[in-house]
This record gives structure tokens, sequence and C-alpha cells, in this order.
């Protein structure tokens, strides 16, 4: 079905697709959408207010496929609402920038926030957008819009959060090859004098890369927590000479059996080919050798998953198998 006509001018509806949605003000006056003429359109439910000087175009982009898009899209416009409101020299910095950048952690009701090249602005705060005074030396873009490398977004973000969230979004920056190893350890460097970095320099050393998502992170510290660290992370499973699958997080057990443990359930998926897709990899790996476990991203965060897998290693008296092989065969 054809997206519906809009009132507004082609330059800016295709700004607007660029920018997930949003214009400026500013960006409505140059495409010869005045003031009052913006008012009339957000009386009109064309142009929906999401903070000052900061507009959703309605029906600019499709629905979002799936829960998961739908999230992934919220974020992203509440990172750009930030240079969005306060012009072409603001820069996004933080959790704006990590998620302009690809990585995946952070709230859904993160704080937009901006920097400027000089460090600081004669910008007024009344756009609920947090400024940074320390200055931009580089920068890289998406979405049209400015913002601030990976390595120094980490820095200034990890102080700043929960640990597990602080680990979930180190996780995702190496995962995702935001950063180097490299740059990733500069990052680390880069905290030190910090406020807040005293207490966080632990973390650091908790990252690991192998959890995929932000619920695989939360799950793997919540059971490391617990005393039941995973014996292993991404466990390889090969049946038939198939490309293998992999285990999220998966327990050697005393009689030689694995518990297999999937983290993010159907409704994250994009389309119905990702869950058929799944059931057939689920059946491949369920034998009399395997016990397999699913959960949402809700399950893992909300503590479900930690106590109903340490209830089933109490009832199969296991241990931590530092040995545990690294690969699964199965028939």
């Amino acid at each position: 079905m054809s997206r519906p006509r809009l009132p507004l001018p082609a330059d800016l509806l295709e700004t607007a697709r660029l920018q997930v949605g949003l214009v400026s003000t500013a960006q409505c006056v140059a495409a010869g959408v005045g003031r009052q003429r913006v008012g009339r359109l957000v009386e009109a439910g064309v142009l929906v207010r999401r903070r000052r000087r900061v507009y959703e175009v309605a029906g600019a982009l499709p629905p979002p496929s799936s829960d998961g898009a739908a999230m992934d899209r919220a974020r992203l416009q509440r990172a750009i609402e930030g240079p969005l409101a306060h012009g072409p020299t603001a820069v996004a910095t933080g959790l704006a920038a990590l998620v302009l950048a690809g990585a995946q952690g952070a709230p859904l009701d993160l704080t937009p926030e901006v920097a400027f090249p000089r460090g600081s602005s004669s910008a007024a705060t009344t756009t609920g957008v947090r400024i940074r005074r320390t200055p931009v030396r580089a920068v890289m873009s998406r979405h049209g819009v400015h913002y601030v490398l990976p390595g120094i977004a980490l820095a200034q973000v990890v102080p700043e959060v929960e640990r597990w969230r602080a680990v979930a979004l180190m996780d995702s920056v190496r995962s995702r090859k935001i950063l180097t190893e490299r740059q990733f350890e500069r990052a680390r460097a880069s905290t030190f004098g910090r406020r807040g970095a005293a207490r966080t320099r632990a973390w650091w050393d908790e990252c690991d890369p192998r959890s995929e998502s932000p619920a695989e992170t939360k799950a793997r510290l919540d059971c490391t927590a617990a005393g039941i660290p995973p014996d292993v992370l991404q466990l390889p499973v090969r049946s038939s000479g198939r490309e293998p699958p992999r285990i999220d997080l998966a327990w050697r057990l005393p009689d030689g059996t694995w518990l297999l443990v999937e983290v993010d359930g159907i409704e994250w998926h994009q389309d119905r080919r990702d869950v058929l897709r799944d059931l057939t990899r689920q059946n491949r790996i369920v034998t009399s050798g395997t016990l397999l476990r699913r959960y949402t991203g809700t399950e893992a965060m909300n503590g479900t998953l930690v106590r109903e897998v340490g209830a089933i290693l109490t009832a199969k008296a296991w241990s931590p198998r530092p040995d545990a092989a690294a690969e699964l065969v199965v028939a």
C-alpha cells in the first residue's frame, strides 16, 4: 500500500526519512514551511511535536516490522533529537552517540545530548537536551547528524550508567566491531580521572563480546553473580555437516548432557521466516543429550532466567566445568 500524500515539500519529506522521521524547525523554514504553517501542521496532526524545535512527520516512515524494530527506531529518534534541536554544529555525545554508532544496550528513555566544536555554546537548555562542555575534535555521521567517535562516547557513558548496562554496551561495541580491541583499550584508559570512573574499573574486565545482545549480557552477569556461570558462551552445535547453530549459554551437566539456554524470544524476530528458521534449528538440537530452555529478553532481564536455570542446575548437582567441550555434536 502506498504512503499517504503529505502536505509538505518533497525535499523536507526526504530529510525526514533520512532522519528517522524527524525534522527541525530550521529545516522546515529552509524548505519553505514557515513557523506559522508549522503551527497549523501541528494542529492538523501532520507534525507531532517531540521537543522544542523538533517534530516527527506523521506517516513519513512505514510502521516498524516488529517490537524490536520499534524500540530501535525510538532510540535512534531520541539520539537524533539533540543535534536537531541545537542546529548543524551540534554533535551527539554519550549514549546518543553510541546509538548512532549502532551499539545496543541504551535505554529507551535515553536523554538526548550534544557537544559543540569549541566546547561551549550559548544555546538555551530549555529543549531538555543535555549539553556537554567538552570540545569535539572528531566526528562521524549517520542519519544526517554528527556524533563523537564511539570510543569517546563509551568513555563518557560507562561512569554514568549502572553496571549491567555499561557491560552490555561494552559487549556490543566489541561484538559488532564498532571498536577494535585497541580502540576499546584506549577508551578504557581514557576513563581514568573521570568522575565516577573508579567504581567502574572492574566492569571493563567483565566485558565479553560473545554476548550478542543486552539480554544475553544481563543473563550472563546474573548467572555469574548467582554462582552458576555458563560453562560455554556461543556453543557451536554440529549436525549432519550443516552450518552449526550456536547456543547463547550452555552448561555441561554431571551426566554428560547439556543444558542449553537461548535468549531473545519470538517476539523480537523480524518476520515469520525467522520464526520458522528457529523452529527448524531447535528441532535439530533437541536430543536425549540436551535440555533446551528458551527465554525472552524480558525474562532474561527480570530474573526469570537465572532463577529457573539455577533450579535446574541445583537439581542436577552441577558444578563449574571450565574444561567443558567447546562444541556439541548431535546426530
